[in-house]
Order: structure tokens, then C-alpha cells, then sequence
């Protein structure tokens, strides 16, 4: 069991009796070791509530879904084009950031399920046409 307490100049506060902070004190003050503690245990008893908490810091902090991705893709948990879907850039894009940050690259699927993966992800990226592009190139005939 962690200490329970708010952080202070003079080390850790005690949290009141009743096991709230006491009125004036910041959230932020707050032990990281006792919120943790305290989220583990909403995960088990309420995770509806977990999980809509996890699922808006996923959404809404970017900081925190670069390091999910990314652990992620360093525990070969999800695939490099997995890592670049959820992280909303082209797979090409987050290849030349790895390579740049010494992240290593796996190249190819691994598994089925990844090269399926792979699939979904390429199919999700809109086609030449939608984009508007048109080729100078009618058919391959034409540059036969």
C-alpha cells in the first residue's frame, strides 16, 4: 500500500481522515503514486468509468496517445502502419520519425494478424481518385 497524501514544500501531506483532500488543497498536489492507486482500483470496481477516462486521455492528449502507440509498437503489441492509424499520420510519415528518434523499424508483417491489420489501415487512406488526381496515363496500353 502507497503513502496517501498531497505533496507539499516540506514533503507529503497527509490527506484528511476521511480520505479527501482538504479544502484549498490543488488536485495537482495530489501523490502520483495514491491516484494511480486510487485509478487501479476504479479500473477494477467501475471500469465503465476507466474506461471513458482512458478513452479522452487517448482523444484528447497527444502526449500520452504518442506514448501508448509507441510503447505499443516497441512491445511488437500492433504493427508500424497499427502505430501510424492511431496516431492519425501516413505510415511513410511515422517510418521517417522512428528512424529520425532511433525507434527501431520493423518492416512487413509479423503475423497474419498484423498483415491484416496493415490491410485495414491501407484501406481506411483515401485513393488517387478521391483526392482528385488524374493521371496523364490513360492506360497501360498507351505506354506500350
Amino acid at each position: 500500500m502507497c503513502d496517501v497524501g498531497v505533496a507539499s514544500a516540506s514533503g507529503l501531506k497527509p490527506l484528511e481522515p476521511s480520505g479527501t483532500i482538504a479544502l484549498g488543497e490543488s488536485m495537482d498536489k495530489v501523490a502520483p503514486a495514491w491516484l494511480e492507486e486510487q485509478f487501479l482500483r476504479l479500473s477494477h470496481r467501475r471500469p465503465e468509468i476507466a474506461a471513458r477516462i482512458l478513452e479522452r486521455a487517448f482523444s484528447e492528449d497527444d502526449d500520452f496517445r504518442w506514448a501508448v502507440v509507441v510503447d505499443a509498437y516497441l512491445d511488437e503489441q500492433i504493427s508500424l502502419g497499427k502505430a501510424a492509424e492511431l496516431l492519425g499520420v501516413h505510415r511513410a510519415v511515422l517510418q521517417k520519425r522512428f528512424v529520425e528518434m532511433g525507434i527501431p523499424v520493423r518492416i512487413g508483417a509479423e503475423t497474419i494478424e498484423e498483415a491484416q491489420a496493415e490491410v485495414e489501415s491501407l484501406r481506411r487512406w483515401r485513393t488517387p481518385q478521391e483526392i482528385g488526381y488524374r493521371s496523364p496515363v490513360n492506360s497501360i496500353s498507351e505506354l506500350i
